[in-house]
Parts: C-alpha cells; structure tokens; sequence
C-alpha cells in the first residue's frame, strides 16, 4: 500500500452523504425530497418566471432535514426550478458559475413553515426535464473528489503530482465516473459521483465553493448528467445547490453548474 499515509489521513475529511436511490413515480405518491414532476408550491403564490417572463421547469424540492450536515431537526423545503428556454436561447443562466446578468435564469426558494399552508394544487405547468421521481437514500461516509484533494494541504501533499497514473489502482479505486458507477463496487474509501445530498461536491473542473465570510457554505444537493441528460447540464456535467447561513436565520440558497 504506497498511499499509506494518504489513505490514514484521508479519513478524517470523510463526509456523511446520501445517494439518491431514484424511483418513477406517480405525481401524488412522491416523497417529499424530489426530482422533477410537481412542486409543492404554496397557493396564492405564482410559480416562478425568468427575467425574460418564460415560466421556469421545476428540478427538484429538498427536504433540508434529508441533508447531512444540515442541523437537526429541520423542517424546510428548498425549491429548485430553472429556466430551459433561456437556456436554448444562449442566456446560459449558470449561477455563480457565470456573469451576474444570468442570474435571473433560475429560482430557489426556502419555505421554512411550508407544512401549514395548501399547496396550490396546479401540478406541471412547465416543461418537466428530468422527470417525476421519487427518492430513498443509500447512506455512506465519502471522501472528498480529487478536486478538493488537492485544495487540502495535508492531503495533497501526500499524492504524487498529477495525482498518480491513470491506471494506479490504489487511487483509482475511490474515484469514478457517474455514468458507470457502482456503489457495490467500493467496501471502504469512495467518492460518489451521481445525484445525491450532503457530502461533497463531484467537480468537473476546480474545486469552486461560494463562500459567505470567509467559509463554504453548506453543500445541499447535486443532480448529475445521466438524471439530467434534457438539461443544461446533461452533456457531462452537474447542478449543485447550496444553502447560505445556519438554521434558525434568514436563509438563502445558491446554486450553479459545472460540465466537462
């Protein structure tokens, strides 16, 4: 084992994360944590629009409880929708990824007290890109992806530069592709590279966390590539959401996109 030292220190960067386990499902049988189909919405509320008036598709609702490393209990609903037309326009609206003047191509909204208010009942009223499914989790501890490896000191240190050959299976063994993954596969150290909650972030390109003051704010979600393939970032690439100050606080989320 020449990554002795590597794989000693690694474990203390471990993080809890939940795989999404996907399941097809009907609209009024989903989970509260969901992909695609219908939102809960609040009624009296207009579902979202763009900056150019287009209505948004919905992505997926997260129950903040369902997120490792969010803390306990905690009841809110964090709601993704973004605009494809935009996207099909050229206004690539790719959050903190991209200029400021995309912004508007996207939506996420914190309900904190969603549970005592109807919902508005009107189901898909914009294209829906990924999907209705419904969700359970495959719970594991993961470690970070390269990218963020080699933002840590103690970690990288520890890996020759260019992070070993392409074929060093000792290394090898915790990185994978989402397209191809088998969680089975991996018994100890492992990366999860497909749509999941909490943990850390699948990089394509350099590790790029928004901050607030000076520290990460908290990884949500990711949608991978193969769920997404309709949308922007399907081509080889993810969708990451990530929540803005503690419980208990106004909230906010941010959001971008990253491909290969």
């Amino acid at each position: 084992m020449k990554y002795k030292k590597f794989w000693k220190e690694v474990q203390h960067y471990q993080k809890p994360t939940r795989r999404l386990v996907l399941k097809t499902a009907d609209i009024d049988q989903m989970s509260l944590t969901r992909i695609g189909g219908a939102p809960w919405w609040p009624k009296g509320k207009a579902r979202p629009r763009c900056i150019k008036g287009h209505l948004m598709s919905f992505m997926a609702q997260i129950g903040l409880g369902d997120v490792p490393g969010i803390p306990q209990p905690d009841e809110a609903l964090l709601s993704f929708h973004y605009c494809q037309e935009c996207t099909y326009e050229g206004s690539m609206a790719w959050g903190l990824s991209d200029i400021e003047d995309t912004i508007n191509g996207y939506d996420l909204t914190i309900f904190e007290d969603w549970r005592s208010v109807e919902s508005d009942g009107l189901g898909i009223v914009a294209e829906d890109v990924l999907g209705p499914h419904g969700v359970s989790f495959s719970d594991r501890e993961e470690t970070p992806s390269l990218e963020d490896i080699w933002e840590i000191d103690k970690l990288s240190s520890l890996l020759p530069r260019g992070g070993g050959d392409d074929d060093d299976d000792e290394l090898n063994c915790i990185f994978s592709d989402a397209s191809s993954f088998d969680e089975a596969q991996f018994p100890s150290f492992i990366h999860i590279p497909t749509s999941k909650l909490g943990g850390w972030p699948s990089w394509c390109q350099t590790a790029k966390w928004p901050e607030h003051e000076g520290r990460h704010l908290i990884f949500v979600a990711q949608i991978d590539y193969v769920l997404g393939e309709n949308a922007s970032w399907g081509g080889g690439g993810y969708a990451y959401l990530f929540l803005a100050s503690e419980a208990n606080t106004k909230r906010s989320a941010a959001f971008l996109i990253q491909t290969t």
